[in-house]
């Protein structure tokens, strides 16, 4: 197994094949979001080093087994989003 995979969390989940898929961007997101924690969209963008960090965001959703949750602060005009993965299902979906 790779140190990739181990180092995202991705094992058994995701296959060597699978990583350039997710592309630079979206893979610095998928680093950041893939510990289920809640994380600022500024911290997002600033992980994707671009402007376009939201975006790669959302596109993880596509990913098998994957779902973006966004929550709203109730006091403050900021949104924090958090990557669930459901294990079962997403290897079902790439056939792992």
């Amino acid at each position: 197994m790779s140190r990739e995979l181990r180092k995202i969390g991705a094992e058994g989940i995701l296959t060597e094949e699978d990583l350039p898929k997710l592309g630079t961007q979206r893979r610095r997101v998928y680093d950041l979001l893939c510990d289920n924690n809640w994380h600022s969209g500024p911290e997002i963008c600033l992980a994707a080093e671009g402007s376009e960090g939201l975006r790669r965001a959302r596109e993880l959703r596509a990913l098998p087994g994957a779902s973006l949750e966004i929550y709203r602060h109730k006091e403050r005009r900021c949104f924090y989003y958090r990557l669930l993965i459901d294990a079962p299902q997403m290897q079902q979906e790439l056939g792992l």
